[in-house]
């Protein structure tokens, strides 16, 4: 078993520390909580330092603190971490030549860094998707527009960028989603050129040289 195998590796390494992020995010939460409690309790493994991120869900916060005890658990001040991505993006519409090189005026600037950076609610992902949306707006109307209706979440935010796909490009971009989610490891742009140009769903199945792009970079 995988769990077998992995204790095996930890024995080796006499210096080990395993980071266990967004707990919150997992679909296996019973058995994901089971084998950190397997974990902690075995004296052999006493060497490992654990991390484990999450939100402050109900069960881990009722769990997690009975496991490593209350004093290694630490809480995160959301407005440090607000504060954190209001720095970020400061940063970013000073340093980014996708915003620089627009010459925008000091009224919009400070207009994004206030919806942005305040709206962002502790998800640094989502202040990214924000600000490279409003990167790839052509003038400043369309940024205008964009500040006002700011999606509210990560899934909204995620829901309008597939919408966006120009209609031609759907099916590839789908086809390149689909092996993005299950690949065991990161694609490579010379890997998504060819998993584009491998037809699957329709008849003929297999790989055509014509639909392969001509630059990676159009991926």
């Amino acid at each position: 078993m995988l769990e077998d195998i992995v204790y095996k590796m930890l024995t080796v390494h006499k210096k080990c520390t395993i980071v266990l992020d967004a707990l919150d995010e997992s679909t296996t939460r019973h058995e994901l909580l089971q084998w950190i409690k397997d974990l902690v309790f075995r004296p052999e493994l006493g060497y490992i330092q654990l991390i484990c991120t999450s939100r402050p869900e109900s069960k881990f916060l009722c769990d997690i603190p009975a496991l490593i005890c209350q004093d290694n658990c630490l809480i995160l001040d959301k407005e440090s971490i607000n504060a954190d991505i209001r720095s970020y993006v400061a940063a970013q519409l000073s340093q980014r030549p996708d915003f620089q090189d627009k010459r925008l005026s000091q009224n919009l600037l400070e207009e994004m860094r206030q919806k942005v950076g305040h709206g962002a609610d502790g998800m640094f992902r989502w202040a990214i998707c924000q600000l490279d949306s409003l990167a790839r707006c052509r003038h400043e109307a369309a940024i205008e527009k964009a500040l006002v209706s700011l999606p509210p979440n990560l899934e909204e935010t995620y829901r309008r960028m597939v919408e966006s796909i120009p209609k031609e490009d759907k099916d590839d971009a789908t086809r390149l989603l689909q092996f993005l989610v299950y690949s065991k490891r990161p694609v490579k742009l010379t890997e998504a050129k060819e998993i584009i140009a491998t037809q699957v769903e329709n008849e003929p199945r297999g790989f055509d040289v014509k639909r392969r792009l001509f630059r990676e970079m159009d991926v």
